[in-house]
């Protein structure tokens, strides 16, 4: 009787260990602080990644539930409108606002929908921009979108 046991139980647990979330933890700094992703796209057009080494884009792939997710997008969400309201006098703010936008893009490609809403976000905050930043914008979200 034991044998017979032993067989479903170990059946069990291996078909446990399938159905564990495969996907890699959200880091800490990415909801951590406004601080910490403007300080990332500082950057820009450089190495742009969390002190961790965590891409931006990464941070929007890995906010999957709920709670990393709409802690996260408040946070990108200020910034972009920060970056937007530095535009008409910095430059730089539209390369980083349109690098922050790539990334979400980037991050948000393959998540079934769930990040919809925060890249139509940014992407809403865009309008904001100049006309004569535009170029500059649309450089950054490429560079977003290839290495974000």
């Amino acid at each position: 009787m034991r044998r017979a046991l032993a067989v479903p139980l170990a059946a069990v647990a291996l078909a446990g260990a399938g159905c564990r979330d495969d996907h890699p933890p959200l880091s800490p700094l990415c909801v951590d602080s406004e601080r910490a992703i403007a300080r990332a796209l500082d950057r820009v057009p450089g190495n742009v990644a969390l002190a961790d080494g965590t891409p931006l884009s990464q941070c929007v792939a890995r906010a999957r539930d709920s709670g990393d997710l709409q802690s996260f997008g408040a946070l990108v969400v200020h910034v972009a409108d920060q970056l937007a309201d530095r535009t008409p006098r910095d430059p730089r703010a539209a390369l980083r606002l349109g690098y922050l936008i790539g990334a979400a893009e980037r991050g948000a490609s393959h998540s079934e929908g769930i990040h919809a809403e925060l890249v139509h976000r940014l992407q809403a905050t865009a309008r904001r921009v100049p006309p004569g930043a535009s170029a500059t914008l649309e450089r950054g979200r490429r560079a977003g979108e290839r290495r974000g």
